[in-house]
């Protein structure tokens, strides 16, 4: 059973997730975690629908990859905060913890990291 899970969150998350970090062009450890979240919450395709709700050009179309990461978590928290069921609503402080991250320069994700009052060494 554990195998079974774990091919079928492979086949339907993590490597979607991977895949659009690729076409993206996305190089931070950031980014693809910005997209990851999104393909576990929503599914993969739920960042073609984000994608799509801001002008800023991805990193494999010649635009800048902060910029654009900066631009897709504005656009999925709003989203999050304004989508019509209201449980979405509670889920905004997932695109906070990655703004908190970006805005501390952690595009790596190198440890140690504090996300939401947890030390991740």
């Amino acid at each position: 059973m554990h195998r079974a899970q774990d091919e079928v969150f492979a086949e339907h998350y993590f490597t979607p997730a991977v895949n659009i970090a690729n076409q993206v062009g996305a190089v931070h450890a950031l980014t693809a975690l910005i997209i990851y979240d999104t393909c576990i919450h929503s599914g993969p395709g739920g960042v073609a629908m984000i994608r799509n709700m801001f002008a800023a050009k991805s990193p494999a179309n010649g635009g800048d990859e902060k910029e654009w990461a900066r631009s897709y978590v504005n656009a999925r928290r709003n989203w999050l905060a304004t989508h019509k069921l209201t449980v979405l609503h509670a889920t905004v402080y997932r695109m906070d913890t990655m703004k908190q991250l970006m805005d501390a320069g952690s595009w790596s994700l190198a440890t140690p990291l504090t996300v939401r009052g947890v030390k991740i060494a």
